[in-house]
């Protein structure tokens, strides 16, 4: 076990780091950046353990810079996510909304036409409690 936690240990940093800087109530940031730095320590613990688990092996991953740009870079990808996730699904949804607001606007257009002009005062009216 000692050499992949060595590996993990390593390759965590960025989890830790996000864990500690996390104010969000639901720790999203840590959620993002930590399964996404596990993804990206994954390839190297398989390679470890599907050939000699031992020490020098794993000394020898975190010795080579391509371990630590993907376990890093993966981490890095886990920020983009948290930073630009949010903001694209409250630009979808605030388009949905526009769209809903013009299909009601449309649709109210309409049963004014229907009913005539005068349903709008009354229905003024009934929302001010007059009868």
């Amino acid at each position: 076990a000692l050499p992949s936690m060595i590996v993990v240990g390593v390759g965590i940093v960025p989890t830790l780091a996000a864990r500690i800087t996390d104010l969000t109530s639901g720790r999203y940031a840590t959620r993002c950046v930590g399964a996404m730095n596990l993804a990206g320590i994954a390839p190297f613990l398989r390679k470890l353990w599907g050939g000699d688990n031992d020490l020098a092996t794993a000394l020898q991953l975190i010795a080579d810079p391509y371990t630590w740009l993907i376990a890093y870079g993966a981490a890095s990808i886990g920020w983009l996510l948290f930073m630009s996730v949010p903001n694209a699904i409250a630009m979808f949804k605030s388009i949905e909304t526009e769209i809903l607001v013009k299909r009601l606007r449309t649709r109210q257009e309409e049963l004014v036409g229907e009913w005539g002009p005068g349903i709008v005062a009354r229905a003024r009216d009934a929302g001010r409690g007059k009868d």
